[in-house]
């Protein structure tokens, strides 16, 4: 993705994004779902998600743990706290 400079009341500045948050014109009609205590135990990136954009399904953090069944494998959603 090419870069380009942005002014904000004049000044040039930097953009930052992160994976936590989409933008609101990316998301449509999507609703904003609760970070996982194990991502967010403070509560600091829910108090942010009316500045920087909301979490959706895609922005969330899942850790998966795996077991072998016999020939098979059983994959399933671990928290990791």
């Amino acid at each position: 993705m090419p870069w380009h400079p942005v002014k904000e009341h004049g000044v040039h500045v930097l953009e930052f994004s992160n994976r936590y948050f989409t933008p609101r014109e990316f998301c449509g009609s999507e609703d904003s779902l609760p970070f996982g205590k194990h991502v967010d135990p403070y509560g600091i990136l829910s108090d942010r998600t009316h500045h920087n954009g909301i979490h959706i399904e895609d922005n969330q953090v899942l850790y998966f743990e795996y077991h072998k069944d016999g020939e098979q494998y059983v994959y399933f959603i671990n928290c990791p706290i």
